[in-house]
């Protein structure tokens, strides 16, 4: 008997943003595959959180019964369907499709919450930590609607409940209307994209793919191909148009002029950068195409931000760093339950310590604004979050705010993919003392106010010093470099 092919509603979704990733989990060699890294671990484990935090105050009273394995746990949604009980946690649904000229398969899928309607008919609702809905999401839900209806005849639609609010409930209910034709489309490509081993996606690098297991084996592709998803900000549609109009690598980029790119819709104001970042891969060196913005010449502060994550401060600030010129960092420490206090540990760091996150704005910018010079950070973050608990601040500092990072990538290319921090400054040499994740400086917080060990203290103010001291490198280095022939 021939077993049939296993499709997720996962793999669905990965038809939408990656077919590659289908493909490699089908033909590619497990030994090419990567373990997941500490902030993609961090990103799985806020969503299950999220997912948590809502069910607690929207679905007290769901079944959610321990399994032993899949089968039993498919016999569980169908018992629960048929008893009509009130709702299910973790429904697990599964059916055989058949595809013409294509061998059988079986789709599953495992639904957030399945709810029991007014009407009497189950409907499927998916909990996302975000408030925006995507493609994907939508090719999901009709996985699970389809999967549904082989229970109950009755279900044409489900739920996405998007974000959450103070009071735990989500932020935005969003009704979805089946379209099985839609879904039959994708099922069937993902089928073809399981048994043709000779069908192999090209690569595109995206913003999901650290999300991947097989991140570094496309990383490797990309940069033997000179892919063109190798240049930043180059979404997936301009990419398209190019090589439709012949522009198939970073080689024919670089033969190309700046002007010559604005032909292609979607390129305008950023054509000199792409052309420069395409001459920094082939080249494979930095390449600065523009002059170094004024600010960078003066003697100005750097600043960065850590933030709270989760509870009822989350986003809120727990620490903040700055340097001038001179690189003697300091820091802000929210200690609550302290005494406004200064405390200088043995590597000579000063930190600050205050109650809460508005004393600790406060106190920034009373440091700050012994002069007038230009306050840089590194993307809009650091603005955006100044903005938003600390609007005062904000309104009377926000004429000297320069984003580095913008600053940095009008100027220069270098030849690495990404513009955070984590990418550019160890390209200029700069490494990261003890760990460079910002989760395990949270994680070392959290237990400094537990236990106020100098141990801990001393190993996230460093990396916080770190931060700040990654952007005066790159900062240096944009104002002694020349620019490129």
């Amino acid at each position: 008997m021939i077993q049939p092919l296993i499709i997720t509603a996962q793999m669905l979704r990965w038809q939408v943003t990656c077919e590659r990733r289908i493909w490699l989990d089908e033909h590619g060699s497990p030994a090419e595959r990567t373990a997941p890294d500490v902030g993609t671990l961090h990103l799985i484990h806020q969503g299950v959180q999220h997912e948590q935090a809502v069910h607690e105050v929207t679905t007290p009273h769901a079944t959610s019964v321990p399994v032993k394995n899949w089968s039993e746990a498919v016999q569980l949604t169908a018992d629960t369907i048929r008893h009509g009980e009130r709702g299910l946690l973790g429904a697990t649904l599964q059916a055989d499709v058949h595809l013409d000229g294509l061998p059988p398969a079986q789709v599953r899928g495992k639904i957030d919450y399945l709810g029991l309607s007014r009407s009497g008919n189950y409907v499927p609702i998916e909990i996302k930590r975000r408030q925006r809905l995507m493609v994907a999401d939508q090719i999901q839900m009709e996985a699970y609607i389809w999967l549904l209806r082989h229970l109950q005849s009755l279900t044409n639609s489900g739920v996405f409940w998007l974000g959450r609010g103070a009071n735990g409930l989500p932020l935005e209910v969003i009704e979805h209307e089946y379209d099985e034709s839609r879904l039959m489309q994708a099922l069937r490509r993902v089928v073809e994209l399981c048994v043709t081993a000779e069908n192999n996606p090209s690569v595109r690098l995206a913003p999901h793919c650290r999300m991947c297991h097989w991140q570094d084996h496309c990383n490797a592709v990309a940069r033997n191909d000179y892919s063109l998803s190798l240049l930043n900000g180059l979404p997936k549609k301009t990419i398209g148009l190019m090589k439709r109009q012949g522009i198939r690598s970073l080689h024919d980029v670089v033969k190309l002029e700046p002007d010559d790119l604005k032909r292609v819709k979607g390129i305008k104001t950023t054509s000199g950068r792409h052309h420069a970042h395409a001459c920094a891969w082939v080249e494979n060196r930095p390449i600065r195409f523009a002059e170094v913005h004024p600010a960078c010449n003066q003697d100005v502060w750097f600043f960065d931000i850590e933030t709270v994550v989760g509870g009822e401060n989350q986003d809120t600030v727990w620490s903040i760093g700055w340097c001038k010129g001179d690189r003697q960092t300091v820091a802000i420490m929210v200690a609550p339950d302290d005494a406004m206090h200064t405390l200088t540990l043995p590597n000579g760091h000063h930190i600050h310590m205050v109650e809460n996150y508005h004393s600790a704005w406060q106190l920034f910018e009373e440091i700050v604004s012994t002069d007038d010079e230009p306050l840089f950070h590194w993307s809009g973050f650091d603005a955006s979050n100044m903005k938003k608990f600390a609007p005062a601040t904000y309104g009377r500092l926000q004429h000297r705010l320069f984003d580095l990072s913008r600053l940095f990538t009008n100027t220069v290319q270098i030849p690495r993919k990404g513009i955070s921090l984590k990418v550019v400054a160890p390209y200029f040499g700069f490494e990261w003392r003890g760990y460079d994740f910002w989760w395990d400086a949270w994680q070392d917080y959290k237990r400094w106010l537990n236990t106020r060990v100098d141990k801990e203290l001393m190993s996230l103010s460093a990396y916080q010093a770190d931060d700040v001291l990654a952007m005066v490198v790159i900062r240096d280095w944009l104002i002694q470099s020349e620019l490129s022939s």
